[in-house]
């Protein structure tokens, strides 16, 4: 009995506890359970979510499969599509994918241990009052959920504390598609890849990881950020970059704008640093660039090819939202810029490169700014193609270097312009035919033309009144300012007859240094200008300035050469009622002017002078009555070179309205009654009695020598063989006579433009062409006779040209002393 007993309890083999019937119906219960949440999430969620979304005129497409995963926590989304109105498709999720694990919840964590999304759609409209997303009206539900709110509370309830910590090892979204209408403006973000990795955060540390690419409107954008925050304080690490975003996306929010297109791209890499006091922004690198700009504004357009802009170490402090500290360094290159009026010909100005070198810039107390060197490079203005007219200005470079900026003061070591040219053409209207006039301008100016000025008395202001004058604490100053290489201002009058013509060969322009700073007011400010106008005539004047001192101080010291009278005839006919038919004019100035009193004087020496009949352009045409008198008094200071030398001292306060300079004309009128006694008279005139009577009966004065007329055949204008002869003898004569000038003037005859003579040309168009011959002859004959016999520039005068209409005249050139 015992051994059976034995044998019984060694055969028993007792089973696992987890094989209990109990446990198994446990496990086979939440087993089921699960499986049966798990099949009926997708429709059990679409049968929830279909009224809530019809109530806002969405529709859910059927294919639609939204499922929780009980076994593994995991909330899965596929084949998500939201119709609007059933047609319009608001919303599409292909793939989503979230996966939290419950246990940590027990430890206060909240662990999304998976996060993907993949291959969506969202359509976002915005107008003035709405902001739809996905169908979805934001700002209306916004504004229920306030309208439900009890009024009568106006307390704020502290939210509750989180105390749950965030951890999500890894964010992915892929290919998200979002198209936005901003107000009838369309923009479209891709996004082929966001990656947001080691995520924790709680209510006292955050930290996470962002990685993204994507495109907006087309245009590539990747940032990488690095953020790590504790206590409400941390840093911010961010890389961004953005290639050839197409400026004319932003056109419509610019409404002034007629065009707006181009495109812009950015990269930077920076570290926002976030404490209690203060945030610090330190921009390690970033550089901007625009390329193929054109701006439009009505009919105006400004193009750009190239902006680029580098900034570099760049570091901003805020401390209790002020700026206590700024530093950086930085450079601004501008390519190919330019402006024109209603078509790229209509060019108003451009350059070729606009350079700020190294900018640096600071902020401690005040504001400072350093550029080392300003450059534009090939500057033009206002050029009209389609007239083919040369542009009014070019300068092939201006620059300023060593530039310091703050809120006291400007200075600037040097500036300089390089080859500076300017053409000013005047039409028959007096307009200036090479500018490029805007249509605002140009009915200004009729406006100005059509209606006069109005006379109004000077109105005193209270400000006026005040004899204390604010002291400008703005200090300016300038080292040195200088012109280069060959500058040149020519000058085309076409509403003159003859068309007045002047060129001016700038080869020194010189600034010295110039301060309005307290100790330098006083201090001289040197100053040379050297050139020449047309071929002969050449001045220099040199100088110092004050302009700052408490009584501005201008002193001026030079001369004026070789100046021909005949070129300034045009002018001065209309005025005296007379013609400068030859002559050259030589001045020496001395001035001083300190405050308002002027001193000095300025002698002017007229050589060769001779006046004829204004607008006679016949040869021995008959003088006038006003043009006698003067050319008496002329006579009467003439020296026996035929020279006129006045000295005219200068004195007086330029704010007297009797101050000023008589005219030439008066000078030596008023001079020649001074000295024309009855006595100075007979002994001047009765001795020549015959030839003064010829000279007033063909409109000329005496001559002490008379030369042979130098004939030319028609149309000629260079010198020829046949007129070796004589021209041999004159430059003889000039070298023989070394005080002797020599008055040039050129008969031109009907035959050298193939015309036949029928009496006295009225013809403007012929006589300006038989006058522009005769200058030919003049200028071709003054280069050879300087050439081959070395006479100064200064001893061989021109003259306004001539027309003999005469049967019998021939070409010739007539000289005289």
């Amino acid at each position: 009995m015992m051994k059976h007993t034995y044998m019984n309890t060694s055969t028993i083999k007792k089973s696992p506890f987890y094989f209990n019937k109990p446990i198994r119906i446990i496990a086979l219960v939440f087993i089921s359970l699960y499986l049966i949440i798990w099949a009926i999430s997708s429709p059990l969620s679409k049968y929830i979510i279909s009224p809530i979304l019809a109530e806002q005129g969405l529709t859910l497409s059927s294919d639609t499969s939204i499922r929780y995963n009980p076994f593994m926590s995991q909330l899965s989304v596929n084949d998500l599509t939201l119709y609007l109105n059933k047609e319009e498709k608001v919303l599409s999720i292909n793939s989503l994918a979230v996966r939290i694990t419950l246990f940590n919840l027990f430890f206060d964590e909240i662990v999304i241990s998976k996060f993907q999304l993949d291959n969506v759609y969202l359509k976002i409209n915005k107008t003035t009052t709405q902001l739809i997303i996905a169908g979805v009206d934001i700002n209306k539900e916004n504004t229920d959920k306030k309208s439900i709110e009890d009024p009568v509370q106006t307390s704020e309830v502290e939210p509750k504390p989180f105390d749950y910590q965030l951890i999500l090892p890894e964010l992915g979204f892929s290919k998200i598609h979002v198209d936005i209408d901003n107000n009838t403006i369309a923009h479209t973000v891709v996004v082929d890849n966001l990656i947001i990795k080691q995520v924790k955060a709680n209510a006292q540390s955050q930290q996470a990881t962002v990685n993204l690419k994507s495109i907006i409107d087309g245009t590539d954008l990747t940032l990488n950020a690095n953020v790590n925050f504790e206590q409400g304080e941390g840093e911010v690490t961010t890389e961004l970059a953005i290639t050839d975003y197409p400026i004319n996306k932003l056109q419509k929010y610019v409404k002034d704008l007629s065009e707006l297109s181009g495109y812009f791209s950015l990269v930077s890499d920076q570290t926002v640093s976030i404490t209690n006091e203060q945030i610090k922004l330190h921009l390690r690198k970033a550089e901007i660039t625009n390329k193929d700009l054109v701006m439009g504004y009505q009919q105006q357009f400004i193009t750009l090819d190239n902006l680029q802009q580098k900034f570099s170490d760049l570091k901003v402090t805020l401390s209790h939202g002020a700026l206590t500290d700024l530093s950086g360094q930085g450079q601004l290159t501008l390519t190919k810029a330019g402006s024109y009026y209603n078509a790229p010909s209509q060019k108003l100005a451009s350059f070729e490169q606009l350079a700020l070198n190294d900018i640096s810039f600071h902020f401690n107390d005040a504001p400072e700014v350093r550029i080392e060197k300003f450059t534009i490079d090939d500057i033009l203005a206002s050029k009209n193609k389609e007239a083919d007219l040369p542009p009014i200005m070019t300068l092939k470079q201006f620059s300023v270097s060593d530039i310091l900026v703050n809120e006291h003061s400007l200075a600037v070591n040097q500036i300089l312009l390089d080859s500076l040219h300017s053409q000013i053409l005047l039409n028959k209207d007096k307009v200036i035919s090479n500018l490029v006039v805007l249509p605002a301008q140009n009915k200004e100016l009729e406006e100005t033309q059509k209606t006069p000025p109005a006379k109004t008395e000077p109105v005193i202001e209270e400000s006026d009144q005040q004899t204390d004058t604010p002291k400008n604490d703005f200090i300016v100053s300038l080292n040195e300012f200088s012109l280069l290489n060959d500058n040149v201002i020519s000058f085309v009058d076409s509403s003159v007859e003859p068309v007045a013509k002047r060129t001016l060969y700038i080869d020194t322009l010189h600034l010295g240094a110039l301060s309005n700073a307290t100790d330098k007011q006083d201090q001289q400010t040197p100053f040379e200008l050297i050139g020449r106008s047309n071929k002969y005539a050449h001045f220099e004047f040199k100088g110092f300035t004050q302009p700052f001192s408490q009584q501005p101080v201008y002193q001026l010291n030079g001369f004026l050469k070789e100046l021909s009278l005949r070129s300034v005839s045009t002018y001065a006919q209309n005025a005296m009622q007379m013609e400068l038919k030859n002559g050259q004019l030589n001045t020496d100035i001395n001035l001083a002017l300190k405050g308002e009193q002027l001193k000095g004087n300025v002698v002017i020496l007229l050589q060769g002078l001779e006046t004829g009949v204004a607008n006679s352009d016949e040869a021995g045409a008959l003088i006038d009555k006003g043009a006698l008198p003067f050319n008496i008094a002329l006579g009467m200071l003439k020296d026996s070179k035929g020279n006129v030398e006045l000295d005219v001292p200068l004195s007086g306060s330029t704010s007297d309205p009797k101050f000023g300079v008589n005219s030439v004309i008066s000078l030596i009128t008023q001079k020649a009654i001074w000295m024309a006694t009855k006595d100075y008279l007979l002994t001047t005139f009765v001795p020549y009695a015959n030839i003064v009577s010829a000279a007033m009966s063909v409109g000329e004065f005496a001559l002490k020598l008379r030369f042979e007329d130098l004939p030319y055949k028609a149309k000629q204008i260079e010198i020829d063989d046949d007129q070796q002869a004589y021209i041999n003898a004159f430059i003889a004569l000039m070298q023989d006579r070394k005080d002797t000038r020599v008055n040039i003037c050129a008969i031109s005859i009907p035959a050298d433009i193939d015309l036949q003579i029928t009496g006295k040309l009225t013809d403007k168009s012929k006589i300006k062409q038989l006058k522009e011959i005769g200058e030919q002859r003049e200028e071709a004959f003054k280069e050879y006779i300087i050439k081959k016999g070395s006479i100064a520039s200064s001893r061989l005068l021109l003259c306004s040209p001539k027309i003999d209409s005469n049967k019998d005249a021939q070409p010739r050139i007539e000289l005289s002393i």
